[in-house]
């Protein structure tokens, strides 16, 4: 029997050598690609996020002047106005959603600015409540609520009562 004894060469090392290289290389760039493209969706979801708060901010400064909560009387007008009588009608399940689908928000409510009241606002404690919560779907702690001063009004008798309050939302969350 015979063997054959295979001497290498410094060229066939040398080859070897370079394919770690470029092996390592490739690898070391595909970490930092990686590192790269995770940065930049982080960051992504950052600004969508500003986005939206600044959006949330924009729809609650028309909010008052909306078909949907503004004050509407053919004898007065009052700009910027919420009647709070539409507002407590809007927190029945069926139009809730219709408001949810228009308004895309993760949370809407008004709140009365008054020492005296307290609590959340039903159809047998209004108008002596705090607080009308439309929609509450936020869940999230990273989600910041913004808020926007208005005058809220409704009708006793015959006559217009209007306090200072603020509306207050905030953006869906992100998935």
């Amino acid at each position: 029997m015979t063997s054959y004894l295979v001497r290498s060469s410094k060229g066939q090392i040398k080859i070897q050598e370079m394919a770690f290289v470029l092996v390592a290389l490739m690898i070391f760039f595909s970490v930092a690609i990686i590192f790269y493209i995770s940065l930049n969706s982080a960051d992504r979801k950052d600004k969508v996020l500003e986005q939206r708060e600044n959006e949330v901010l924009e729809t609650l400064r028309k909010l008052a002047d909306s078909p949907e909560l503004r004050w509407s009387d053919s004898h007065e007008e009052c700009n910027g106005c919420i009647d709070l009588d539409k507002a407590i009608l809007l927190k029945d399940p069926q139009r809730n959603q219709q408001v949810r689908a228009l308004w895309n928000m993760g949370a809407l409510s008004l709140e009365v600015i008054s020492p005296s009241r307290t609590g959340e606002c039903s159809i047998g404690n209004y108008p002596l409540c705090k607080t009308i919560t439309l929609i509450n779907s936020t869940i999230g702690s990273r989600i910041q609520y913004e808020g926007a001063f208005v005058s809220l009004c409704w009708r006793e008798q015959q006559s217009r009562i209007c306090e200072i309050g603020k509306i207050i939302g905030s953006p869906k969350e992100l998935r």
